[in-house]
């Protein structure tokens, strides 16, 4: 993660005054106390959170496009995708690469 990303969750989870609530089954969950579009963040970093603790969470990573950066989950059996889609970010930068690559050689 990125200074930055971490300072925004930091601050939205902050903002939407997120507080530990306990069902009527004993299990824990975060719940902002802000309403509307703060609230709204305030359950994105809940999920977030909660989704971390997940052994998937792994599987969530960053497209390794520079100009995409998307997040995707790694379907491939031994985690390995680089890209979002293989179609077009991964295509991108395997042509790129080929080129970069044959125009040294010329």
């Amino acid at each position: 993660m990125y200074p930055i990303d971490v300072a925004t969750l930091n601050e939205a989870a902050t903002a939407s005054r997120l507080r530990a609530r306990f069902g009527s089954d004993g299990r824990a969950r975060l719940e902002p106390e802000a309403g509307g579009v703060t609230g709204a963040l305030g359950r994105i970093v809940a999920a977030t959170f909660a989704a971390m603790d997940d052994e998937d969470w792994a599987r969530l990573k960053l497209c390794g496009s520079p100009t995409c950066r998307w997040a995707f989950f790694d379907r491939s059996r031994n985690h390995s995708s680089r890209w979002c889609a293989m179609a077009s970010c991964g295509n991108r930068a395997k042509a790129r690469r080929f080129r970069e690559q044959h125009t040294a050689h010329a």
